[in-house]
């Protein structure tokens, strides 16, 4: 962690000698040291490490404008270090070079640069700013080495099913850790097949014979199957796995393949196919439904739009499509369990006890429509572009609510379901309001009343004593605003937000532009 932490000055030094310090790759840099701090000492509390290694992490930390984070962490040592002065970072980088305490990884060439560096905003907004998906996230769950991260406890809960060879179907919103579920069966089944094949190693010879050996299926479009062929190559737990493609268009390398990734046309092809039905019973183990919500697709766009240009009014007969019929007929005829992935499936209970009626088994759901939780909760967020003049230009999510009706139900339904924003995306929005508010009447009624609400929900305020943001803190906190936006009552307020915010979106764009 330590050699780490020297690599990553030794990058910082690198930029701030290039005077880049608006960069992006600037900004994540000093996030990474922000936060490689901190799991430091997570992980060795002060009393455990070295005073002269303490020193040196304070000094960092106040080169980059961090001193509440600084005296918070190390109370005892930064109340008598003046670490602004850079004598003493200068005394420091000697000490490091004579002592062979934590040195020898803190060498010369990745001394701590003299001239301070202060942050543009406070500590706050620029975690907000610039943390983004990387604020820490609490799991309350134990640290699994085969994923490599700490799972959310749904996520735990899904690990657990998998390992009992349940099938499950998963909705959950884009974003919130889904494709984990298959990469992790992936991963799980393939390793069982190698022991099976070394424990059997007599039936190798019969295995040649077989049409398929594959274990897991992965079902999807032909989108799906190019991005999750780029997305396993690109793994390095999972590039080794022998993978193969089978789609209407073309095969690749099926018949030595330990996963397959597959259309539903041709899984519908195979499943009714009797070369296939000792592949099918014996060595298949799983099958993942990726986009399960095209279950109910028998719309084809493209033909509804022919039969529109030829004037036929009969609809839906002459404009169903193969791949929602297809994709329904391999979730009926699947003999294996599986794992139905989606996030866009509304009825998520009728359609496990549908499953549950044709299978004749639990299915298992794990779905923000039976419990508490809200569209929210994401490992990532999502960003909003719009195509304009041939360039992509970034949306504030409620911007996009200008113009919408309001008093007709609308508000109760936004302030439920409201728009997801970034970490950054509050702030703006706190940023909007407060400027909203200094322009709106005194004498308007609860102003006085606003005002000070709005006071208490400054990022500076409400994250008062905070020094490291959590994701949880954030979702908290554009919680509070969006509520607050839309129980104001005078509905010109929401009105000028939206504007502000649009406006603020086009003027980033332009200077990009320029840029």
């Amino acid at each position: 962690m330590l050699r780490t932490l020297s690599f990553m000055i030794s990058k910082h030094n690198t930029l701030y000698s290039n005077q880049d310090f608006n960069s992006i790759t600037y900004q994540n840099n000093i996030i990474e040291i922000f936060q490689l701090i901190h799991d430091l000492v997570s992980f060795f509390p002060p009393n455990k490490l070295d005073p002269l290694t303490i020193q040196y992490l304070i000094a960092i930390l106040t080169n980059f404008g961090f001193e509440h984070n600084a005296k918070t962490l190390f109370p005892q040592f930064s109340a008598n270090t003046n670490n602004n002065n850079s004598s003493s970072v200068q005394n420091l980088n000697k000490q490091f070079e004579k002592q062979k305490l934590v040195a020898p990884i803190f060498k010369s060439k990745n001394k701590l640069n003299l001239s301070k560096v202060p942050l543009k905003q406070g500590e706050v907004r620029f975690q907000m700013n610039y943390c983004g998906t990387k604020l820490l996230k609490e799991t309350n769950t134990q640290y699994l080495e085969q994923l490599g991260f700490y799972p959310d406890q749904w996520q735990a809960n899904l690990i657990q099913l998998i390992d009992q060879t349940r099938s499950v179907l998963v909705v959950k919103p884009i974003s919130s850790g889904k494709t984990f579920a298959a990469m992790y069966l992936i991963s799980l089944q393939v390793a069982k097949l190698h022991q099976k094949l070394n424990d059997q190693k007599s039936d190798d010879k019969n295995r040649r014979r077989k049409k398929l050996k594959a274990c897991v299926l992965y079902v999807g479009n032909m989108m799906l199957v190019n991005d999750v062929l780029r997305q396993m190559k690109g793994n390095e737990v999972l590039r080794n796995i022998k993978v193969g493609v089978m789609t209407q268009e073309y095969n690749f390398n099926e018949d030595e393949a330990e996963v397959i990734l597959i259309t539903p046309q041709s899984f519908d092809m195979i499943l009714f196919d009797p070369r296939y039905e000792s592949w099918l019973l014996n060595d298949l183990q799983y099958v993942i439904f990726d986009e399960f919500q095209s279950i109910g697709h028998f719309a084809s766009r493209r033909r509804d739009i022919q039969t529109k240009k030829k004037g036929s009014e009969k609809g839906t007969e002459e404009g169903e499509g193969e791949y929602g019929k297809a994709y329904k007929r391999c979730v009926m005829g699947v003999p294996v369990p599986f794992v139905g992935l989606s996030a866009t499936i509304h009825n998520p209970v009728q359609v496990q006890q549908w499953l549950e009626s044709i299978h004749h088994n639990p299915i298992h759901l794990i779905s923000n429509k039976t419990t508490d939780s809200t569209s929210m909760e994401r490992w990532t967020y999502s960003s909003y572009y719009t195509f304009e003049s041939n360039q992509l230009k970034r949306l504030h999510p409620v911007a996009l609510l200008q113009g919408e009706e309001e008093g007709s139900g609308n508000k109760a339904v936004n302030k439920e379901h409201g728009p997801v924003l970034q970490p950054k995306e509050a702030i703006e929005l706190y940023d909007a309001m407060a400027q909203v508010i200094l322009t709106l009447d005194p004498q308007t009624s609860n102003y006085q009343n606003k005002q000070q609400e709005l006071l208490g929900l400054k990022p500076e305020e409400w994250f008062n004593g905070t020094v490291r943001i959590h994701n949880e803190e954030a979702v908290a906190y554009q919680k509070k605003l969006l509520a607050y936006l839309f129980e104001f009552p005078d509905t010109q307020f929401r009105t000028q937000v939206y504007s502000i915010l649009l406006n603020a979106n086009q003027g980033q764009n332009k200077d990009k532009e320029k840029e």
